[in-house]
């Protein structure tokens, strides 16, 4: 089982998920914008507990490159999202497309449910 900040990844991965569904339900641009900043808002919550768990699960030499990675991923998928989102829109329509897009996020949370805790302790990396 997860600890509590693989946990809390999980639920935010989760709210992501399903604040994105509301998006391909809502009927009108206003309530559209109001659902969007509430998934950007939530997206606040990953940062910490996503760091945390980067520079427990690897130890100092490797830590910069996991970090580096991570930004990367996250950098390079808001323009890949943007295009395959918009790809997705034209062939099966606006609502269809946040459907689509939210189905892995529900996939992902469950799996960060199931994460392994890292070791944090000296027992584990000595001279941490």
């Amino acid at each position: 089982m997860g600890t509590r900040r693989t946990w809390t990844i999980a639920a935010v991965v989760l709210v992501w998920s399903l604040l994105t569904v509301g998006s391909g339900l809502v009927q009108s641009y206003a309530t559209l914008f109001a659902v969007r900043v509430f998934l950007g808002s939530a997206g606040l919550l990953y940062n910490p507990s996503g760091s945390s768990l980067i520079a427990d699960y690897y130890p100092g030499s490797g830590r910069a490159r996991a970090f580096g990675l991570e930004r990367f991923a996250y950098f390079s998928g808001l323009p890949l999202g943007i295009m395959l989102g918009g790809a997705l829109a034209q062939a099966f329509g606006r609502r269809a497309m946040f459907f689509l897009v939210a189905v892995p996020g529900v996939v992902i949370a469950l799996l960060c449910c199931a994460a392994p805790s890292p070791c944090c302790c000296s027992r584990c990396w000595p001279g941490r």
